[in-house]
């Protein structure tokens, strides 16, 4: 049997993000990635820092979740 109470193991995998390290990481090709990006996905956006940062707080404040990966990713792992 696994024993690791109290300690909880949760990972969380964002998708593209619409950060300023995007734009320095991309360079003059950031819109056209974006661009590119927002046809394929399902949502037809980049994910926002905001929806990241709940995603972690829902990590941290549910006490039973366990031995997750949550995908915050607009869908991306469906195309």
């Amino acid at each position: 049997m696994l024993e690791l109470a109290p300690r909880r193991v949760n990972t969380l995998s964002p998708g593209t993000t619409d950060t300023p390290l995007l734009a320095r990481t991309l360079g003059e090709g950031r819109d056209a990635y974006v661009a590119a990006l927002k046809e394929k996905l399902p949502l037809h956006r980049l994910g926002t820092p905001e929806e990241v940062g709940a995603a972690v707080v829902f990590l941290m404040s549910n006490g039973f979740m366990n031995g997750e990966t949550l995908h915050v990713d607009g869908g991306s792992r469906l195309i």
